[in-house]
């Protein structure tokens, strides 16, 4: 008893002493078993209510070739000089891969990465 009651205690201050990493995805919007969408204000509440917890780092849209809500939300963003440097996207690396080989055209995700701003993809 001794000996586990040392390594717990060993393995609780290494977690006191960790730095942790927190990526937020509560503004991205699931599809599968959504009652309802999203909107610009419900975007905003979600976006406001990280702020609040302190939280760095969130996803704010996974990106295809279809406008999607978190588009409207991120012209938004950027209208209101919202730092975005902790903002993360999902986008596909490639539109076309033939025969098995990725053509080096840039994905439509990548592209709207590039005109929001999104750096961390």
């Amino acid at each position: 008893v001794k000996d586990l009651n040392a390594e717990r205690n060993k393995k609780l201050d290494r977690l006191k002493t960790m730095e942790i990493f927190v990526l937020d995805n509560s503004l991205r919007e699931t599809t599968v078993a959504s009652v309802r969408a999203h909107t610009v204000e419900s975007k905003r509440a979600i976006y406001d209510e990280i702020k609040k917890c302190g939280f760095k780092y969130y996803f704010v849209e996974s990106f295809t070739a279809e406008t999607r809500i978190g588009e409207l939300f991120l012209e938004e963003l950027i209208a209101n000089n919202e730092d975005l440097s902790g903002a993360f996207a999902f986008s596909e690396m490639w539109e076309k891969i033939e025969d098995g080989v990725p053509q080096p055209d840039i994905s439509i995700g990548l592209q709207k990465c590039k005109k929001f701003g999104i750096k961390n993809v």
